[in-house]
């Protein structure tokens, strides 16, 4: 599974489709994972089987910084495994 992260105004943003719904909560736990790893959580909203990411530094105002762009590469690596 490849990703394409869009640099919105004040986070990053992916959305992801599975085939289903397990799949979503698959991915949803491997992310939280790596976030735990980290100690950087993104904002996560699951619908059936979307996923979509936002991630943001909220103790920075509210914008991107390095450590979003650094989950943003963790989670990449993680979903080319899927």
């Amino acid at each position: 599974m490849t990703s394409n992260w869009e640099n919105r105004t004040d986070h990053l943003y992916l959305k992801l489709k599975f085939k289903s719904f397990k799949e979503a909560i698959k991915c949803i736990n491997l992310i939280a994972d790596i976030s735990e790893e980290l100690n950087h959580h993104p904002t996560m909203i699951n619908s059936y089987t979307s996923l979509e990411l936002k991630l943001t530094t909220h103790d920075n105002g509210n914008t991107i910084t390095e450590l979003d762009f650094q989950l943003a590469k963790e989670i990449d690596k993680a979903l080319s495994l899927l």
